[in-house]
């Protein structure tokens, strides 16, 4: 059962903040493209893998947990689901990235770590 807090946040809060700051993202654009609406992250603090190597080129996304307005969780493929994002926010050029982890779902939203 959903708790108020996440109510109340996918009927006011998620909204907004998708008005305000979010982009057109294309999933799976190789296949059958679904174009909707995410926040993008393109200088997310780094992480380092085990060697201690910096992931220099990942970019952080997030979207709404939702089979209409945005993507189920379900619907992703680790290593496979592939994203279609301008490189910069107001750029014209694409970058095609990989979603390498689910860093999170909570609240109806999906914050997805990309390469």
């Amino acid at each position: 059962m959903p708790s108020r807090f996440w109510e109340m946040s996918s009927r006011m809060v998620r909204p907004s903040l998708m008005a305000t700051f979010a982009e057109a993202v294309a999933f799976d654009p190789t296949t059958t493209p679904r174009v909707v609406d995410a926040l993008v992250e393109r200088n997310p603090p780094v992480m380092f893998d085990e060697a201690g190597a910096a992931y220099m080129t990942d970019w952080v996304i997030r979207v709404a947990d939702d089979a209409v307005l945005g993507i189920r969780a379900e619907d992703i493929v680790r290593g496979v689901t592939q994203v279609s994002i301008l490189k910069e926010a107001n750029g014209s050029t694409y970058a095609l990235k990989t979603i390498v982890q689910i860093e999170s779902r909570a609240n109806g939203i999906l914050q997805l770590r990309t390469r």
